[in-house]
């Protein structure tokens, strides 16, 4: 009875290891179309988020535009230096979800 169950120990081995690789190729988890729905819902919601921030930049600055003495010069040189920031911002992130993987 011994001897039989060794003679037979590889096979059950190996119809053991078959069938949970089996099993590990059909529990596979296709990630891809979630990812990319997400990427597409992020790119195209960003711009409008650097919209609303921009709007929010432009209200704080305008102290410099209408106080009696504020600097007209300062303000557009912090509009401008913003709008650089979230020009390459959006660059960047344009760019980082274009790759593909």
């Amino acid at each position: 009875m011994k001897r039989i169950f060794i003679k037979k120990k590889p096979l059950i081995l190996a119809t053991l290891l078959a069938t949970s690789l089996l099993s590990a190729q059909t529990g596979t988890i296709d990630l891809t179309t979630p990812a990319n729905d997400i990427k597409q819902q992020f790119v195209s919601v960003f711009p409008i988020i650097l919209g609303i921030a921009f709007m929010f930049v432009v209200i704080g600055n305008l102290k410099h535009f209408l106080s009696d003495n504020g600097d007209v010069k300062k303000g557009a040189i912090n509009l401008v230096v913003v709008a650089v920031i979230m020009g390459v911002a959006y660059t960047l992130v344009r760019w980082v979800f274009s790759l593909q993987i």
